[in-house]
């Protein structure tokens, strides 16, 4: 807290000197305190634990390296921190690989709650196994995970039902109720759904669940979700990123990767609801069924998936990057390569209801099937500015848009995973304009009154003054 104070300007006389004395003097006896450290494990604090408990808002525990078998509970404004020598004189070890927390496969690795404030840093949290939020749950509080790595941790559902919906799994790595959570340089891998065959579990790295007028909230940067999945291949769904209906994601800069991840629908990420997806790399990810990328579910409106690069993802049956089921959606200036193998398409539309799937801007290369919609002629779509290119077959039961093209779009070197956009690409300047997507995935403005196709605009030319000089310029 901090405290105004008085300053009296003028001449003082003797009394008014002591009077200033005194009132000094009471201000240095509330003067704010600073946070305290507590040091664990120690001899006054034996566990992780004893340290939180004894712990008040403000305070920061210091972990010694190595490693505890705890399941912690935090419900204040904490600061966790590992790495420490024995005492907590040095902090020589911040690396996560050296201060290990084990949940002994009986519960949470750490459990935030109580609307809490809650910073971890420099920790491993591994075999967690719970229902929900197997590594690390946060339930109506905010929780920042600097360089955290959040691996080889459990969900089971409670019942072999899955109904009612609590009941179900949620979140092997990350689970996020109705808060926020933001992770700066962490790995979610290794995560795993350990259900019976009848059961049903959602979201193998990080899930956000939210309510109506309280969304679940995730800030992410230079994070990776890597290699999560279901071993028994049976119900997992979304097993890099699940998204519920009002759920918000936000992906700052460009090192986020969702690869190598594996469940039954949505492989690298399961989107329920009118949810929004951009600015990610979603990476060789596979789905036993339906929606090896990316997998968008159930009826809501208002969704899309928009400047991402979604990259060699496969499926068993239908939709080997993106499938859609069931919403009117948005897609657009997305990059979609594939590998030319598999069955199902860049971009599968299964049903929308009442609704429209609108794809706009994409570049859709190197699948099967470029895009597909679904044979049961529910499906509707409208196709704008699209370049559908190099597949074995690049329509299947829809038309191409009549600004649609097919032509080699010239990435800069694909044989090294590098699809910026080449110079002389023909996906410059042949877009066209998409309400709210004035930026690329890196961040660079889209300017022009033709924009590009793709998640990438290429760097715009521009032209400078100098006295008696006039030069055109490339970023």
């Amino acid at each position: 807290m901090t405290r105004q104070r008085a300053i009296l300007v003028g001449m003082l006389t003797a009394g008014m000197v002591l009077l200033s004395a005194w009132w000094a003097a009471e201000l240095g006896t509330v003067q704010p305190v600073h946070a305290a450290t507590f040091c664990a494990p120690s001899s006054t604090y034996t566990t992780i634990q004893t340290a939180i408990n004894a712990a008040s808002d403000g305070d920061t525990v210091q972990i010694v390296y190595g490693t505890w078998y705890e399941n912690l509970d935090i419900s204040d404004d904490l600061t966790l921190e590992g790495g420490y020598t024995k005492g907590c004189t040095d902090r020589t070890h911040p690396d996560p690989q050296y201060t290990i927390i084990d949940g002994s496969a009986t519960d949470h690795v750490v459990e935030i709650t109580g609307d809490s404030t809650v910073t971890l840093d420099g920790l491993t949290l591994t075999n967690g196994h719970a229902q929900k939020g197997g590594g690390v749950y946060v339930s109506e509080a905010t929780a920042t995970l600097n360089k955290v790595v959040v691996t080889n941790n459990a969900i089971s559902p409670t019942t072999s039902m899955p109904e009612p919906y609590q009941n179900w799994g949620y979140g092997g790595g990350v689970y996020v109720y109705m808060g926020m959570v933001t992770l700066k340089d962490c790995e979610i891998t290794y995560n795993k759904s350990d259900p019976a065959s009848s059961d049903i579990c959602f979201r193998g790295g990080l899930a956000l669940e939210s309510e109506a007028l309280d969304p679940a909230i995730a800030v992410i940067e230079r994070t990776r979700m890597v290699s999560n999945t279901n071993p028994s291949d049976s119900t997992l769904y979304g097993a890099g990123l699940y998204l519920d209906p009002q759920s918000q994601v936000t992906f700052q800069g460009t090192d986020n990767l969702i690869a190598y991840n594996e469940a039954k629908a949505g492989g690298g990420v399961y989107m329920y609801g009118d949810v929004d997806l951009e600015g990610v790399l979603i990476m060789e990810n596979f789905a036993s069924n339906n929606g090896g990328g990316i997998f968008i579910s159930s009826g809501y409106a208002g969704g899309r998936v928009a400047n991402n690069y979604l990259v060699r993802n496969n499926a068993n049956l239908k939709g080997a990057s993106v499938a859609a089921s069931d919403v009117d959606l948005e897609i657009a200036n997305n990059t979609i390569v594939g590998d030319l193998s598999g069955p199902g398409a860049g971009i599968e539309v299964l049903d929308t209801g009442n609704g429209v799937a609108e794809l706009t801007n994409n570049i859709v290369v190197s699948h099967t099937i470029g895009i597909r919609r679904s044979d049961n002629g529910f499906a509707s779509m409208t196709l704008a500015n699209n370049d559908v290119w190099g597949n074995t077959t690049d329509y299947d039961l829809v038309s191409a848009g009549t600004t649609d093209v097919s032509v080699d779009p010239k990435f800069e070197d694909p044989d090294n995973d590098d699809y910026h956009l080449a110079e002389d690409s023909p996906c410059i300047d042949v877009g066209t304009g998409v309400d709210g997507l004035y930026f690329d995935y890196e961040g660079d403005r889209r300017t022009g009154t033709w924009l590009d196709i793709g998640a990438d605009e290429y760097p715009p030319a521009y032209l400078s003054f100098v006295p008696g000089l006039l030069k055109q310029h490339t970023p």
